[in-house]
């Protein structure tokens, strides 16, 4: 192609290609996760809600505390600690957390089935919320912990119909309803998150 031809054709596409953008900024402004500071006063969701990091050096343990109207996260350094220190402290807390809501919430949907899962894990891929092998295995993905406890209920239900069936037929859909009724509003909720951008 030509020079002219190629300006031709942006020319004759600027709008589309405009509005996609836009499109793509919009979309990632509603992205639940953006860059997360870890520092004193940074922020991330824990179970859908903003949970506040704070740094306390008199603290012996890293801990939540709550309150009806917020939540912290009380992490035992000191003010000075390296964002990277932070970050580890904080990935550790979180994935101790993942491990005991999303276990709990597997044992909880897991009973209302005949088919039990062989094993689970944890699993930090970042194309996947959840698989099942077929020997019964099933992994989730750690980062659930950031969302909704239906978002979390969907993507366990979802792992644990494949148990059933290990296709997206019909059949598992009725798996998926009977295991968790009204699941749909959450499925769309999932189609709409990027595992791919979570910042962490």
């Amino acid at each position: 192609m030509s020079l002219t031809e190629i300006e031709a054709a942006i020319a004759e596409k600027h709008r589309w290609i405009r509005r996609k953008l836009a499109e793509y900024r919009d979309w990632q402004q509603r992205q639940p996760l953006q860059r997360v500071h870890f520092g004193d006063g940074g922020t991330l969701l824990l179970l859908g809600h903003p949970l506040t990091l704070r740094l306390r050096p008199d603290a012996e343990r890293t801990r939540l505390a709550q309150d009806d109207r917020a939540a912290e996260l009380h992490l035992a350094l000191p003010p000075q600690a390296a964002e990277a220190q932070v970050r580890d402290a904080v990935l550790a807390w979180l994935k101790a957390e993942a491990r005991r809501v999303l276990g709990e919430r597997l044992q909880v949907l897991a009973a209302r089935q005949a088919r039990q899962p062989r094993s689970w894990s944890l699993s930090s891929a970042r194309s996947q919320w959840g698989a099942c092998t077929h020997d019964g295995h099933i992994r989730l993905n750690w980062r659930l912990v950031h969302f909704s406890p239906a978002v979390i209920d969907y993507v366990v239900a979802h792992e644990l119909a494949h148990l059933q069936q290990m296709n997206h037929s019909a059949r598992f859909w009725h798996a998926v309803g009977c295991l968790l009724p009204g699941f749909e509003s959450a499925r769309d909720e999932v189609k709409r998150l990027d595992l791919s951008s979570l910042p962490i």
